[in-house]
């Protein structure tokens, strides 16, 4: 019997699953496994948000599995520990799974599993999920790579029939998929209201990414600045490609389609559409851009990308980073902020720059303290990418035009009317809003700002000014911009990349992802 395991991880989809697919070309039985893996069930920067998307989209994955003659496998073991077991009950040859760029935690996993398989004779087999590169060594060959992984293919269909086995049927009926207060996880989140978040399934996946193409889109640019605007005019899709309800080949393709539409549509606001749609696939570029920074540099999880940058003084204060992390700094826009994220698990990436940026210059904290706790409050939580914007919003990448946001300048700007302030931070209901800019504010309720922010900023942009200036800043920064530094990119489906002239453009375009 020619059998092999599907490993489900972070792709809770049948539709365009390659690792799926050749599994199921290659082998007469193929067994669909998810592990709840202990240490990742406590790992540092992992929440109920995540484990909650997990479960609901594994069980939504389970009835389709169902629906087509199949089922699907839980266990609650390590990847070494389940392999073993299964090793001794099925003699699998094969495991097939995509390619995770993920923490420290996940990278050491698949070392061992590697090792494992290698050591057991079992060919481990692992896709692409995204756009990102394993073991690149050329920068400027990524654009080429693409375009045969996102542009060049059709999106694989699901599978209409499944090689199962009967004696499969009877491992899978002894599992069961466990419901979330079951699990041992300990987080920060405060209030956990399921029916504010997303609904996280391939069906759901599928139905959001028409809803944005059809409808929403139009408003995307413009839009999706503010924390008001941006629940709508936003695609929402981030959470739906973190853990692969949807694949990111599957947007591209019908993004392609959409805009192929509009050229032939009469709708007066056919041309602006396109617009906010051309900018949309140039952030879907930008998400694979980051995930491949911490894929060819596993260490930024620990380390300043730029190493110069290891030289800043910060403070460390738990005090600070708890009031910032809850919502309780004094600040308005950052509170709601940080309010919003603990109830939705959602925020736009202005927004979500901006919170990151006044930690580290205002407060002071490093930007690995805030890691794992706001990669906690993230319901769309993606490790390269949280990785390189914490780096980029604290300012130490160095390839970067230094960008520093006035958190009482984003309030009037971003929200004027004080609708997702007061949305958020009950005690500012009734308050107008000239009264939360004033610093010895006295509002029932709700605290007076922790810091200076003004002073405080002024002097970590110094200490920053003064290493990009620095002679011994030079060489590193030339490194990380030759081995991390975007490449121009066209999100016409037929052209050719285009080599960017200056990157200070390209500092202005990576800080306009937004998903």
């Amino acid at each position: 019997m020619s059998a092999a395991l599907w490993w489900i991880k972070r792709d809770f989809r049948l539709h365009d699953n390659q690792a799926l697919s050749e599994a199921i070309a290659q082998h007469q039985y193929v067994l669909p496994v998810f592990l709840l893996e202990p240490d990742l069930l406590q790992a540092h920067d992992t929440s109920r948000f995540h484990w909650h998307y997990q479960l609901n989209a594994l069980r939504a994955l389970k009835t389709e599995l169902q629906s087509i003659g199949a089922d699907l496998l839980v266990l609650s073991l390590d990847a070494i520990s389940a392999f073993e077991w299964l090793h001794k009950r099925m003699a699998f040859s094969h495991i097939y799974s995509h390619q995770e760029t993920g923490n420290d935690m996940t990278f050491k996993r698949d070392n061992a599993v590697l090792s494992w398989s290698t050591a057991n004779k079992v060919t481990w087999q692992q896709c692409l999920q995204f756009g990102v590169i394993r073991c690149l060594k050329n920068r400027d060959q990524r654009n080429e790579l693409l375009k045969p992984i996102l542009f060049e293919q059709t999106p694989l269909i699901a599978p209409k029939q499944f090689p199962f086995h009967p004696k499969l049927a009877k491992l899978c009926q002894q599992s069961k998929i466990p419901n979330l207060a079951d699990l041992p996880i300990e987080d920060i989140i405060r209030d956990f209201t399921p029916s504010q978040l997303q609904d996280i399934s391939e069906a759901q996946g599928q139905a959001t990414l028409n809803d944005f193409l059809s409808q929403r889109s139009l408003a995307y640019m413009g839009g999706i600045s503010s924390p008001n605007s941006a629940f709508v005019a936003g695609s929402r899709l981030s959470a739906h490609l973190a853990w692969g309800t949807l694949s990111l080949r599957q947007v591209f393709y019908c993004t392609f389609q959409r805009m192929a539409q509009l050229k032939h549509e009469q709708h007066p606001n056919a041309g602006r559409w396109r617009k906010s749609l051309s900018a949309f696939q140039s952030r879907l570029h930008w998400h694979c851009h980051f995930i491949q920074r911490l894929e060819s540099a596993p260490s930024m999880e620990f380390k300043a990308l730029n190493p110069a940058y290891e030289a800043i003084d910060y403070c460390h204060n738990k005090q600070h980073l708890h009031a910032w992390i809850m919502g309780e700094t004094g600040f308005p826009l950052v509170d709601a902020c940080m309010r919003c994220l603990h109830a939705t698990g959602f925020l736009n990436f202005r927004m979500r720059a901006m919170v990151v940026n006044f930690a580290c210059y205002a407060l002071h904290l490093d930007w690995r303290d805030l890691h794992g706790p706001l990669a906690q409050l993230f319901a769309d939580y993606e490790p390269g990418i949280h990785l390189s914007q914490l780096q980029m919003q604290a300012g130490i990448v160095g390839i970067n035009t230094m960008r520093v946001y006035n958190v009482n300048k984003q309030l009037l700007e971003q929200d004027p009317q004080g609708i997702f302030c007061r949305r958020y931070v009950a005690p500012l209901r009734k308050v107008p809003m000239a009264d939360w800019l004033n610093p010895l504010h006295n509002i029932a309720g709700y605290p007076r700002p922790i810091v200076r922010a003004h002073t405080n900023t002024e002097q970590m942009k110094q200490q920053i000014m003064a290493i990009r200036k620095s002679e011994a800043a030079k060489e590193p920064t030339r490194q990380v911009l030759q081995q991390h530094g975007s490449r121009a990119w066209r999100n016409d489906r037929n052209s050719r990349p285009a080599r960017r002239k200056s990157h200070k453009k390209a500092s202005k375009d990576q800080l306009s992802l937004d998903l």
